[in-house]
């Protein structure tokens, strides 16, 4: 049995070495994008605002709005007075993606930055991440080589059971002076089990984004209705509606009156009502798609609703967390280090696979 599945190993391991390769280094990059977007983009992220006085919003948004012809969907704004406001405005005419395109306003001076240093590295990253770039074949390659790496950590385990069994201290030790098939033979079976548990994290929510019955499995199980947008396809065009922007000030002015401790917000007004929805990100959130939500009425003047991210269930939880639970945020950053390291190291074991399966072949 061990014979069988040390070839099982090794072939899967081999077809899958480049793939898997990709998967974990564009992972490590996109774990992190965040934080390196706002470092690379300082005229965003981190304006200069000493001795300086805030424009108008209003005033600025709609000299903007009639200087570039933008209807505007949505605006995003954070507590922070270093970084830009955003307006979110539909994509451009005759443009292939129906992505929106982002305007980050300077609060100060009016300045507008539409493209951010990076982007497309990120872009480029993302897309070889979820489908290598080539579509739905790609999609398919990427969550084949995901199911592989499952059944490569729990095989590795398998064959590496009986030193763990009979010295664990000894079997989870790696000379680092050694040389050859015995380093590279440590360097796979040790760090294959210290990221065990990130591999199967990582592989089991990643196919959340590959498979359709597999993501209603994942809603069933957490006990949460699927959305109805979610299987609903259409070929007619989008019409989008610009806020009214009064009315925008308004619900901005009522939310900041009545919650302070908040890192970002989006407003948007809710489609086929006269309320607006305030999406926001408490200052010390779980992680970064943890928004709470508010439900506001410009007519009556009032919050409506308050939904809050830790008032909900675990499963609910679990759904909005999935991102997050990929790249390990949902666990805290210690976690998110482990998560970023072992996804990188998969270039790591694909290199000392090819390199055992090299050896054993002489």
């Amino acid at each position: 049995m061990k014979k069988t599945w040390k070839k099982i190993h090794s072939m899967l391991g081999i077809v899958s070495v480049l793939f898997l390769s990709i998967i974990g280094i564009t992972g490590a990059f996109l774990s992190f994008e965040k934080d390196i977007t706002e470092f690379l983009n300082p005229k965003v992220y981190n304006i200069n605002y000493k001795n300086k006085t805030a424009i108008d919003k209003k005033l600025l948004i709609e000299k903007i709005q009639k200087e570039h012809n933008l209807k505007v969907l949505a605006i995003r704004v954070y507590s922070d007075p270093k970084k830009a406001f955003v307006l979110v405005t539909p994509p451009k005419e005759g443009a292939t993606s129906k992505k929106k395109v982002l305007y980050y306003i300077n609060p100060y001076t009016g300045e507008i930055t539409t493209s951010l240093n990076a982007r497309t590295f990120f872009l480029v990253n993302r897309y070889l991440h979820k489908d290598l770039m080539i579509g739905i074949i790609g999609k398919n390659i990427i969550a084949i080589s995901t199911i592989i790496l499952i059944i490569l950590s729990l095989s590795g385990l398998y064959l590496y059971y009986k030193p763990l069994k009979y010295n664990i201290k000894s079997a989870m030790k790696i000379n680092f002076l050694a040389k050859g098939k015995r380093l590279y033979y440590k360097l796979h079976t040790v760090f294959g089990i210290y990221f065990l548990l990130a591999f199967l994290i990582m592989s089991l929510s990643g196919l959340f984004w590959s498979y359709e019955w597999y993501k209603n499995a994942i809603y069933k199980l957490a006990d949460v209705q699927i959305p109805k947008f979610a299987h609903k396809t259409s070929n007619k065009k989008r019409v989008y509606n610009s806020l009214d922007l009064n009315k925008t000030m308004i619900v901005l002015d009522l939310f900041n009156k009545n919650i302070k401790d908040y890192e970002v917000l989006t407003i948007r007004k809710i489609r086929k009502s006269d309320n607006f929805l305030v999406s926001y990100l408490k200052k010390e959130s779980a992680h970064h798609k943890a928004f709470n939500t508010v439900t506001i009425s410009v007519e009556k003047n009032k919050i409506l609703n308050h939904k809050k991210y830790e008032d909900k269930r675990v499963g609910e939880k679990v759904i909005a967390s999935m991102l997050p639970i990929h790249s390990g945020e949902f666990f805290g950053f210690f976690f998110k280090i482990i998560f970023l390291i072992a996804s990188a190291s998969l270039l790591m074991f694909s290199i000392t696979g090819l390199l055992l399966f090299k050896k054993g072949r002489k």
